[in-house]
């Protein structure tokens, strides 16, 4: 299983971002990932950057704020869910959340919001993600 670093993560998607911009012929996984970015305009100065800093640095929830790099690697996991279905269902719900927004991206964050929870769970229980737990926090969005 492929497990990058922090700091692989963040060049990639830094590099991903920069080749995009410099017209350079993407990986399908940089293409996705590029596609994520563009939704998400206050991450683009950051991911210019060509600083240590930016690839050392920790967003703690005392900043208020979600890791940009973790909030787009969320991205990255659901759209492959959305890709396969998996958990069965996920894209059914995704299309429903997308007649009662009218907003793909505000769809996608009310899963990633989902996934989230699950994968904090997750970690501070120090178990696998718990699958039907998913399901059932992702069913619960058509009713809100």
């Amino acid at each position: 299983m492929f497990e990058p670093s922090r700091e692989e993560v963040r060049k990639f998607f830094m590099e991903a971002w920069q080749g995009q911009r410099n017209g350079r012929l993407l990986s399908p996984l940089e293409a996705l990932a590029t596609e994520v970015i563009q939704y998400h305009p206050e991450f683009h100065p950051l991911l210019e950057s060509t600083s240590q800093e930016t690839l050392e640095r920790t967003w703690g929830p005392e900043e208020g704020g979600m890791n940009p790099f973790l909030h787009l690697s969320l991205h990255l996991a659901l759209e492959e869910q959305l890709g396969i279905d998996h958990p069965p269902g996920i894209s059914a719900i995704f299309q429903r959340l997308c007649r009662t927004t009218r907003d793909e991206h505000e769809a996608r964050h009310r899963l990633l919001d989902c996934l989230g929870q699950v994968l904090w769970e997750s970690q501070r229980q120090g178990t696998p993600p718990d699958q039907e737990r998913y399901r059932q926090l992702l069913q619960a969005t058509l009713s809100t």
